[in-house]
């Protein structure tokens, strides 16, 4: 039910109106949990439309709050989880993190690039 529901908000994710009402909804962390925890298909639905929501500053803030770093860095040191291309693109939000964020997220982003 999980992944049924994943793709399902992945789709809503990809319409620029829908980014600010799941972020409403709360859906972040529940993203941020499938991403650790789910099957396959969970994780890169999950991870897909977490990239999705990461134009929307509020929705990286709130990511972060969520422990997504200590997911990402975790599933990307785990070279068969078949994930570590899909995750990538973390490097780029670290480095923004670094750029944009409060003094806490910017010295958890240097933590976890160092």
């Amino acid at each position: 039910m999980k992944e049924n529901t994943t793709c399902a908000l992945l789709r809503l994710s990809q319409v620029e109106e829908s980014k600010a009402m799941i972020r409403r909804f709360d859906a972040i962390p529940l993203l941020v949990s499938l991403l650790e925890s789910g099957g396959l298909r969970a994780k890169r639905d999950a991870s897909t439309m977490l990239y999705s929501l990461y134009m929307v500053k509020e929705n990286k803030i709130k990511a972060v709050k969520a422990g997504i770093m200590k997911v990402l860095v975790e599933l990307m040191a785990d070279f068969e989880s078949n994930m570590v291309d899909k995750l990538t693109y973390v490097v780029s939000v670290l480095v923004e993190i670094i750029e944009v964020g409060t003094q806490r997220q910017k010295e958890i982003a240097m933590v976890i690039l160092l």
